[in-house]
């Protein structure tokens, strides 16, 4: 992938030759003398720059759609090895404390070793050497319980999934564009921007700005496509959880905006921006602090919110009826009561652990017909 200082190099490279190109066109051949010519410059500039916005709005369609499956097969081959670990829990101890050893060692060498090394183009052996090191602990596994069994069997294809997302993972790391593709983007970018040249004005100046102009962006969207077709390998772990937390914070501040809530208004400009990304609990505690709940309503509010969601799935999948669902509901109260009563510590860290329903995720992920979001 390249750097920042790469990509902007190149950029002012191919501006400042650009520029340098007009100069020795206006020396060697006057603006006076190309201004006759102007109908037809116009009608060749017109044909080129139309056909190579074609070629360059394919181009980026498809490294970026590239990107978009190297980084699903990225989740779901993390999100394989969190079933693997937690999976083990039910087998006997020696292969539960092997397993987890080796998806800790696996974890970390693809954090400290392998994607850095897949930055530079390379991959990292001490994680194949890990991977065959769990298949070989997997298959010795002598499970003595029926239950164990069930256990073994689900590690057994959360280990084989997590193993085939790899190896898609490293054949997506050495695709590229092909050689013939890059000739058509660099040819077409320099004649495009060469023809613009070639116009007769009076006023050279404006006329240097719009040859800046148009070589800067083809610059930038060249150096855009390099960049992306080179980071197609990385790309960040379990999206699912996030997205959807994502989304919730967007409905529910929809919700409030249109009720005329000015914070809702403000956050709602903010995650459009960019700016926020939208959380469902961070938009849920600056909405209702500037309605002046309190922290306790706050929490109670949330957790109820979080309770009859998941109850609401379950009538919706028809594993429980309305009424029963409205019992359950009903009897969750107390606890959340009580979870909310418990102090929280000041220094205390974001985090949550929820890991049958991160599985559960997991593998709707890669379902075929989804009937939640997440």
């Amino acid at each position: 992938m390249l750097t920042a200082t790469q990509s902007v190099f190149i950029i002012l490279l191919c501006v400042l030759l650009t520029l340098v190109f007009l100069l020795l066109m206006r020396y060697f051949w006057p603006s006076s003398q190309r201004r006759e010519h102007n109908e037809i410059i116009g009608w060749q500039v017109s044909v080129l720059g139309t056909t190579y916005a074609v070629i360059m709005g394919f181009m980026l369609y498809a490294v970026w759609t590239d990107f978009n499956t190297a980084e699903m097969n990225a989740d779901s081959e993390a999100n394989s090895l969190v079933n693997v670990f937690r999976l083990s829990e039910g087998l006997a101890p020696a292969d539960r404390d092997q397993i987890q050893k080796l998806s800790r060692q696996y974890a970390d060498s693809m954090i400290n070793e392998e994607w850095p090394a897949m930055y530079e183009g390379n991959l990292s052996l001490d994680s194949h050497h890990i991977v065959q090191q769990m298949w070989t602990t997997t298959m010795q596994a002598k499970p003595a319980s029926l239950g164990e069994q069930t256990t073994w069997n689900h590690v057994l294809t959360e280990l084989t999934n997590m193993t085939e997302y790899r190896r898609l993972r490293e054949l997506q790391s050495k695709s590229k564009l092909p050689g013939i593709l890059w000739t058509v983007l660099i040819v077409g970018g320099v004649l495009t921007t060469l023809s613009s040249c070639l116009f007769g004005t009076d006023n050279f100046k404006l006329h240097a700005i719009q040859v800046f102009s148009l070589s800067f962006l083809l610059a930038l969207a060249l150096v855009a496509i390099a960049d992306i077709d080179r980071n197609v390998e990385a790309s960040t772990f379990g999206s699912t959880m996030r997205d959807g937390s994502r989304r919730n914070g967007g409905s529910f501040l929809a919700s409030h905006a249109r009720l005329g809530d000015a914070m809702a208004l403000r956050l709602r400009g903010a995650v459009r921006s960019g700016i926020c990304l939208g959380h469902i609990a961070v938009m849920q505690g600056a909405v209702w602090q500037a309605m002046g709940l309190s922290e306790m309503l706050a929490q109670l509010a949330s957790a109820y919110g979080t309770a009859s969601g998941v109850t609401a799935a379950a009538v919706r999948l028809g594993a429980i009826g309305a009424l029963e669902g409205q019992n359950i509901l009903r009897g969750c109260l107390p606890l959340i009561e009580t979870l909310v009563a418990q102090p929280v510590p000041e220094a205390a860290d974001l985090s949550s652990f929820i890991p049958f329903l991160e599985i559960a995720a997991a593998r709707h992920a890669r379902a075929d017909l989804r009937l939640f979001a997440n």
